[in-house]
């Protein structure tokens, strides 16, 4: 076989390679496809059922991510209070150089598991603006007990 042939059976493998690869991606897992972008909110706020949540658009995931950025590291930790209230965990955010279990709560932004516990200072209000997306998504009742996040602040403990 001349290089001619070699080099139509190397596109052919190179075809053939991308068709499954794509076809892993779009059929090989049970769940809905998603944006590569994908952060799920969730409201920690009960215990024994289900907590309520929703998936950021693209634009809100932007937004978060920069509301984030602005954080700074802190040794505060939040006033554990049980039942009712637990702050917004953030699911996805593996791609923003946050793995793990990241909460927002009090005031401060916590990345719980992995090898150590961090924790920065909410500066730019993300748990805020979390709190007014809950609130257009239909979660509003759910949070009218509860204490404006702003308030949280003074709460925390080292």
């Amino acid at each position: 076989m001349g290089s001619a042939g070699t080099l139509i059976l190397a596109a052919g493998k190179a075809r053939y390679l991308a068709a499954v690869l794509i076809a892993a991606i779009f059929f090989g897992c049970d769940r809905p496809l998603q944006s590569m972008n994908s952060i799920r909110i969730e409201i920690d706020i009960f215990s024994g059922r289900p907590n309520p949540g929703w998936t950021l658009t693209d634009a809100e995931a932007t937004e978060l991510r920069d509301l984030l950025a602005r954080a700074s590291v802190t040794s505060l930790t939040p006033v554990q209070e049980g039942l009712g209230y637990r702050g917004f965990l953030i699911h996805g955010m593996e791609s923003g150089g946050m793995a793990g279990h990241v909460r927002v709560f009090q005031g401060l932004i916590l990345r719980e598991g992995g090898h150590a516990d961090q924790a920065w200072r909410d500066e730019a209000g993300a748990e805020s603006w979390l709190h007014r997306l809950a609130v257009v998504r239909g979660y509003g009742d759910l949070l009218a007990d509860e204490e404006s996040p702003t308030t949280h602040g003074d709460q925390r403990t080292r």
